[in-house]
C-alpha cells in the first residue's frame, strides 16, 4: 500500500430480508445488542458448524458471559477491547478537569449505569485515574499505530 492509499469501504448490498431485520432492530431500540442478536447468533454458529461461543476478547471474563473463558487465559496478554474516553480541548483549566471527572465518575460508579451497560451488550464501565488511561492510550499507539502506519491509513 502507498501512502495516499484508503481502505475502501462499499456501499452495503441489503435485500429486503435485510433491510427488514435492520429495521426491526432499530426500532426495537436495540441496535448492536439484543433480540435479534441471539437469533443471527445462532443461524451463525449453524452456518459454521459451531455450537456455541467459544471465548471473549476481553482481558478478563465478561461478568454477563462468565462461563465462557477470556482469550487472555489460552494466549497470556491477548486482548481486543473497545474503550471510550472523554476528552477535552489542550489547555482545560485543571478545576474543570477535576470537575469533569468527579461527575463522570459517580456515574461511571452507578449500578444503574452498569446495568444499562450490561443490558446493551457493552461490557463493563471503564473506570481509571488519568495515569492509567494516559498509559492505555500510550500502549494502545505503541501496539497498533505500527499497524496502522504500514497499511497507509490517513485521517481526514
Amino acid at each position: 500500500m502507498t501512502s495516499n492509499s484508503r481502505i475502501p469501504i462499499a456501499k452495503p448490498w441489503l435485500g429486503e430480508e435485510e433491510a427488514a431485520a435492520a429495521r426491526r432492530a432499530i426500532l426495537s431500540g436495540w441496535v448492536t445488542q439484543g433480540p435479534e442478536v441471539a437469533a443471527f447468533e445462532q443461524e451463525f454458529a449453524a452456518a459454521v458448524g459451531a455450537p456455541r461461543a467459544c471465548a471473549v476478547s476481553s482481558r478478563k471474563r465478561s461478568t454477563e458471559l462468565s462461563d465462557l473463558t477470556s482469550i487472555s487465559e489460552l494466549y497470556p496478554n491477548y486482548e481486543a477491547t473497545i474503550w471510550q474516553g472523554l476528552f477535552g480541548p489542550a489547555g482545560l483549566p485543571q478545576d474543570i478537569i477535576d470537575k469533569l471527572r468527579k461527575e463522570v465518575s459517580a456515574i461511571l460508579e452507578s449500578k444503574e449505569f452498569a446495568d444499562k451497560l450490561a443490558n446493551t451488550g457493552s461490557g463493563e464501565p471503564y473506570i481509571t485515574s488519568l495515569d492509567e488511561f494516559k498509559a492505555r492510550i500510550h500502549q494502545d499507539f505503541e501496539r497498533y499505530g505500527p499497524i496502522v502506519k504500514s497499511a497507509g491509513v490517513q485521517v481526514h
